[in-house]
């Protein structure tokens, strides 16, 4: 039987239960009114009344709350989520005149939640919502992914909608809760497109994925993507593309039959960027080539992580980098854990126009306090070239410290 026709029961339910709490009814007013005063039979047919519009209430509320049951029930839907709280204490010491820029702050991170639902044995969706605060105190709502799932086998799915790229092992991995990651924050080479990134962390379009299992060899995963390109400038483009030159990427990811905890992979990135005719959002110039070389190594076997990644950008002949190394190892609820950053932008890409040179290290510890909440301490070090309009090259020494505990539900 379908949603709707056990929705039609529970209406013919509740028509039968009014009727027999009426027939109730009806019998203890006959019998109330032979026997006793006309007052005492005044306060029982009040009392009746009030009992009766109780019984209603709740009838209509059971069957409300049955009906929405049976609708998620029957479709699967389930909501999951993430949130965190940090405190971060940054001091910056400019080596070429450039103002600091100390940061010492509590802030709430990002309300992620994960509404899903399966439609069918094979069909299913997901959406990632995030609301993040700002710093006027206001609060920003984003769609981070919209997927729809088609999934025939387990060699072969289709996803449609806004997905994570899949540029590395990070980027796929690991999405905006902050409680699914061993560290607070990202590594710098994939901060998010409003932080300063330098990759097309979403696209919006299709791809196909699976699993092609080599015996006794590996497990070679692999994902073919195609979406709307960078705009002129660092972003996603979400409703419609500024031309018709769309997104390739093509990643492999191989897992050897003999240790599962190992994973070698890398992909291919290209797109064309188009010209910038609007110098507020950055630099005039003309289109270019985009080609992204990407490749990383994970080792993730309880009590060890380790996790490595490097990708090249290339822009017509200008190139800017990134890699980070990161490693871990659990202590029954403890997990102390590294990580080295370097990213460097090519002073001659204009379409970086405020993006970053960095190279840190970072060193830190993650609490399990139960299964869901998470408590990580962090220090970094390091030095940031900043790129913008009013210190540009301003090269400064950076010490800091971060606090935050994250949740998931």
């Amino acid at each position: 039987m379908n949603v709707f026709g056990k929705v039609a029961v529970r209406v013919t339910m509740r028509n039968a239960m009014r009727i027999t709490i009426w027939g109730c009814v009806g019998a203890l007013v006959f019998v109330a009114l032979g026997s006793g005063s006309a007052f005492s039979q005044t306060a029982e047919m009040q009392a009746l009344e009030d009992r009766i519009d109780y019984l209603e209430d709740e009838m209509e509320t059971m069957v409300e709350e049955s009906g929405a049951a049976m609708y998620a029930k029957s479709m699967g839907i389930s909501i999951r989520g993430f949130a965190d709280v940090v405190y971060r204490n940054e001091s910056y010491d400019g080596k070429k005149g450039a103002a600091d820029r100390d940061v010492n702050e509590f802030s709430i991170g990002q309300l992620d939640l994960f509404p899903s639902a399966e439609l069918s044995d094979d069909v299913s969706f997901l959406s990632e919502l995030v609301f993040t605060s700002k710093s006027d105190g206001s609060t920003a709502a984003s769609i981070e992914r919209l997927i729809v799932k088609w999934e025939p086998s387990d060699y072969l799915n289709f996803q449609v909608g806004r997905f994570h790229t899949t540029v590395g092992y990070w980027n796929e991995t690991y999405h905006h809760g902050e409680w699914l990651q061993t560290t607070i924050g990202r590594p710098e080479l994939f901060r998010f497109d409003s932080s300063g990134g330098i990759l097309p962390i979403h696209l919006v379009g299709g791809m196909a994925r699976g699993t092609v299992p080599l015996q006794d060899i590996a497990d070679i995963d692999y994902t073919i993507e195609v979406g709307n390109g960078r705009p002129a400038f660092p972003g996603t483009q979400t409703a419609g593309d500024i031309d018709t030159v769309k997104a390739y990427n093509f990643a492999l990811a191989a897992r050897p039959s003999g240790m599962r905890s190992l994973q070698i992979g890398g992909n291919i990135y290209s797109d064309k960027i188009p010209e910038n005719t609007d110098e507020d959002k950055g630099a005039l110039r003309s289109s270019m080539d985009e080609t992204i070389y990407g490749g990383f190594i994970t080792y993730l076997n309880t009590p060890i992580e380790l996790i490595a990644e490097a990708i090249q950008v290339e822009h017509e002949d200008m190139d800017s980098e990134g890699y980070y190394i990161q490693a871990g190892y659990r202590i029954g609820d403890y997990m102390p854990y590294a990580r080295w950053d370097s990213v460097e932008i090519d002073d001659a890409d204009t379409f970086y126009r405020h993006q970053d040179d960095r190279e840190t290290i970072t060193a830190g510890i993650r609490w399990d306090m139960n299964t869901w909440t998470a408590i990580k301490l962090q220090a970094t070090f390091g030095s940031v070239t900043f790129n913008d309009d009013e210190n540009p090259g301003s090269e400064q020494d950076l010490i800091g410290f971060a606090a935050q505990t994250s949740i998931a539900f």
